[in-house]
């Protein structure tokens, strides 16, 4: 087991504001103080109502810093018996929730039609809205029916979607992937130690080419001990 020197505390107001200001790196006019812009006219390129993916957004800073949260990892390790975990989203998924989340507000829930939702209730399924407040990590089995709800309340959703998988999980050749993936700063998929490969952007936004990219994130991310072992750079 690695000893680490110090213990990353995050901070969910600034950790939100952070990313907010993210959104202020792009040329596309948003300003956090002027609701005004807060459209899809002013924001980069998103999914599901702000769901980011493209612009090297998995390696900004702030993402790496919650990641490397050892209280955070810590989960993880109770979950798996082992403390050596590469970071992704497989299975066990989570979510380390920033913002405060009612049942009026933006948060996770099915993805379903009335008509489908009633046909699942008549076999003795529940739906749930899950509430959560600033810090909370939801963890759920991927495989359960989950989607995203669009709020009726005027409240920013701030989350970030993490999730490791014991490094032992990985091939050797799976690491070297990663660990070149990390150097380059390229996106792969959502399994950690498995299925390995670059997810491009796609450079398309409302519908026309993004004459915009980036190569590099914004804000580059502090290559801790921590981080480059649960990026497959270092070994445990």
């Amino acid at each position: 087991m690695p000893h680490y020197e110090s213990e990353p505390k995050i901070d969910t107001s600034v950790a939100t504001n952070r990313m907010v200001q993210w959104l202020e790196t792009f040329p596309y006019g948003f300003k956090a103080n002027d609701p005004s812009t807060w459209g899809k006219v002013h924001l980069p390129e998103h999914m599901k109502g702000g769901m980011c993916h493209g612009y090297r957004v998995q390696h900004e800073k702030v993402i790496w810093d919650a990641r490397s949260e050892l209280a955070l990892i810590d989960t993880f390790s109770k979950l798996w018996g082992t403390k050596e975990l590469l970071k992704g989203m497989q299975c066990v998924q989570g979510i380390l929730n920033l913002a405060r989340n009612g049942p009026d507000d933006s948060g996770l829930v099915h993805g379903f039609k009335d008509e489908e939702i009633e046909w699942f209730k008549k076999r003795g399924c529940e739906e749930t809205k899950v509430c959560a407040g600033p810090g909370d990590l939801i963890l759920w089995d991927s495989r359960q029916i989950h989607y995203n709800k669009v709020p009726s309340s005027g409240k920013v959703r701030a989350v970030m979607y993490i999730c490791y998988t014991p490094a032992g999980f990985a091939s050797k050749a799976g690491l070297e992937t990663k660990a070149s993936y990390f150097q380059q700063r390229v996106g792969t998929t959502h399994w950690p130690h498995a299925n390995i490969f670059l997810q491009e952007d796609k450079d398309v936004r409302l519908g026309q080419p993004d004459e915009y990219s980036r190569d590099r994130p914004a804000y580059e991310p502090e290559e801790s001990d921590v981080v480059l072992r649960v990026a497959g750079v270092k070994a445990y």
